[in-house]
């Protein structure tokens, strides 16, 4: 179909673009920072690295012997139309930059919500394949076993306690052993782990001395104590 809601895309190269045009949005609106706009942005550079590092968890899945030692977010859609799920995609996969992990996708199509199955939406990604589920039949890996790897992160606006994590925990200590982080969300949380003092700099050194989730700093940083 060719619905107003429906897009095919590579959904690496729209997590970059849409985090490269929140970092440009943030730039111009904080007149504090000593960069220039015309300073090119380091996120622009990250592509390289993120697909090396994408192939090599992806390898250690591959064998069982091994498979521990991959290391994973997971994008859990949950609720929400396109757009809110594209905020929930986007901060994920700057968790996952945070991180050193490899982003994989479980989107499944859900009843009553306009925003189709992740086939209907995405192009498969160029020798990096992200379908969480597929990833896991060709693995030979059940849920069932898959679960009891995950740390579920229920990132919405019910619960509070998450947030925390996001903007005081050293997230790759504390979930260093665990394989999939799973971060279920319909929700913009860039500025939870700018705010966060073990990710803010290297934020920074990406993106420009702006505020990652736009507006200035003191601004983002309010917005990041409320979520």
């Amino acid at each position: 179909g060719q619905g107003s809601m429906r897009m095919r895309a590579d959904f690496l190269i729209l997590s970059f673009s849409l985090l490269l045009i929140v970092s440009g949005d943030a730039r111009r609106s904080d007149r504090r920072s000593s960069q220039s706009d015309g300073d090119v942005c380091k996120a622009a550079s990250l592509f390289p690295d993120y697909e090396k590092l994408h192939l090599k968890m992806l390898k250690l899945a591959e064998h069982e012997t091994l498979r521990s030692q991959a290391r994973f977010v997971v994008f859990r859609i949950c609720c929400g139309e396109l757009g809110n799920r594209l905020l929930g995609l986007v901060s994920s996969f700057l968790l996952a930059l945070m991180t050193d992990r490899a982003l994989l996708i479980d989107w499944p199509q859900v009843p009553g919500f306009s925003g189709d199955a992740f086939d209907d939406l995405f192009e498969t990604s160029h020798n990096l394949p992200s379908n969480f589920q597929s990833l896991l039949r060709r693995w030979n890996l059940p849920i069932e076993n898959a679960q009891s790897m995950m740390k579920v992160l229920e990132l919405n606006n019910a619960r509070p306690e998450p947030y925390e994590h996001l903007l005081c925990s050293n997230l790759s200590k504390a979930y260093g052993d665990v394989p999939f982080i799973v971060a279920t969300s319909n929700q913009y949380f860039v500025p939870a782990l700018h705010f966060n003092s073990f990710y803010r700099q290297r934020i920074e050194e990406l993106f420009g001395s702006c505020d990652a989730g736009g507006g200035d700093g003191q601004e983002g940083r309010e917005r990041a104590r409320k979520a």
